[in-house]
């Protein structure tokens, strides 16, 4: 039953509120992404990353991939990596870009 949590279950609803672009979306040519891993104790913790993140103007999208890498999408024009990087929930939880 645990297992189904941390491999099901606790994924999928991490995404499920997200800000999740359709893939038909088309994005400005300042769009970039940005792939962390974040070293968060079970996949339980995602909506936490995926919420503050979701506040930093210009983020555009958070998804939340097993077992703990995060992709962003954001706008450099708006925000930059290192921001992103900043963001006060890394200090928590440190994140490695890939």
């Amino acid at each position: 039953m645990n297992l189904s949590f941390f491999y099901f279950i606790f994924p999928a609803a991490a995404n499920v509120h997200s800000n999740i672009l359709p893939r038909e979306t088309v994005l400005p040519a300042s769009a970039r992404a940005l792939t962390l891993a974040v070293d968060i104790p079970c996949a339980g913790h995602a909506p936490l990353i995926i919420d503050e993140l979701g506040k930093i103007g210009g983020v555009q999208s958070v998804e939340f991939k097993m077992p703990n890498l995060f992709t962003i999408i954001y706008d450099q024009k708006i925000v930059s990596e290192t921001t992103i990087l900043k963001a006060s929930i890394f200090q928590e939880f440190k994140a490695n870009k890939l």
